[in-house]
């Protein structure tokens, strides 16, 4: 091959080394790169979490009964989505803060790929700012070795808390599992499905939940699929959530979600459904508008009294 590309003349030399030997080099560069990089942020992981403080969303938490002991009358801002994009939080957070909200509900996707150094820069900023943040983990929180971090950082994957007679129940829905769902045979419409999604028996506990309260907010990252965001919702027993929380609607206040960067909202058999994913908008998924979805920053403030709860989306651009 040499000798034939050597009598083609010098030209040829550049050929081979463009066509051959530099896409060569260059995928073996990476797959060497990519394997230190995740052996790396893995040891990383591991060595930073025996000294990091855990269970911020437990503190967190117990900080929020606290201010709320004994008050009826409080208001709390949805937020989801962020992905770093600490600017717009922060103006986000400065609007809001006019109406004094008790806390933030974050549905989850703060970070891009699930390091714990974005991990770290969200409680650093977090740390900057006197209104509390519950999380929700979303499905870029989960990447590489983030569910392992959420866990230490954050704590529980899924979790419920009670304020007064306000129910709020915390669901992971984004990490990827196969259907464990019984399948009868022989018959021939069943494939295997590897998606995200809520067990069987993860419904009938939250089902348990939502029937000890007689008013529930359920937060998630992906949502269920019900129109108009069933173009980008989890698979994974959809439905049966569907009828679970459709079968105790007049316990269901409201059910928030991320995912889809933007603002939505439906009432759909009787239970209000509200996309909050304002702190990202106009990424390559979503360039326009979809149908009932809005592509703009915002945050939706909600508001609770012992006789209502109500709800508005606030724009800040």
């Amino acid at each position: 091959m040499v000798g034939f590309l050597k009598k083609l003349g010098i030209k040829s030399y550049i050929l081979f080394i463009l066509i051959i030997v530099f896409p060569a080099v260059l995928v073996a560069g990476y797959e060497a790169w990519d394997s230190w990089s995740e052996d790396a942020e893995r040891q990383h992981v591991k060595d930073e979490l025996l000294h990091a403080p855990s269970n911020r969303n437990i503190r967190t938490i117990q900080q929020i009964q606290e201010a709320l002991a004994g008050k009826e009358h409080f208001s709390f801002a949805v937020i989801g989505d962020t992905h770093q994009r600490f600017s717009v939080l922060r103006e986000i957070v400065r609007q809001a803060s006019v109406h004094d909200p008790a806390f933030f509900v974050h549905t989850g996707d703060f970070t891009n790929y699930g390091r714990y150094k974005e991990y770290t820069k969200t409680i650093d900023f977090f740390d900057e700012i006197d209104i509390p943040f519950v999380v929700c983990a979303g499905n870029h929180d989960m990447e590489l070795y983030g569910a392992r971090c959420f866990s230490h950082l954050f704590g529980p994957l899924n979790f419920f808390f009670d304020i007064q007679e306000n129910r709020f129940i915390f669901l992971n829905n984004v990490e990827r599992s196969v259907n464990v769902d019984l399948a009868e045979l022989p018959s021939d419409d069943y494939a295997f499905r590897l998606g995200r999604g809520i067990d069987m028996q993860m419904i009938s506990y939250i089902e348990t939940l939502i029937r000890q309260s007689e008013r529930n907010f359920i937060v998630m990252h992906i949502p269920p699929p019900v129109p108009p965001f069933d173009f980008y919702c989890f698979k994974r027993n959809g439905e049966n959530f569907i009828n679970t929380i459709t079968q105790n609607a007049e316990r269901i206040a409201r059910v928030f979600f991320g995912h889809i960067h933007g603002y939505g909202e439906t009432c759909f058999q009787n239970v209000t459904y509200i996309q909050a994913g304002g702190g990202n908008t106009c990424d390559s998924a979503f360039k326009k508008n979809r149908e009932g979805i809005i592509s703009r920053h915002n945050y939706v403030l909600v508001t609770v009294s012992p006789e209502k709860v109500t709800h508005t989306v606030h724009y800040i651009d």
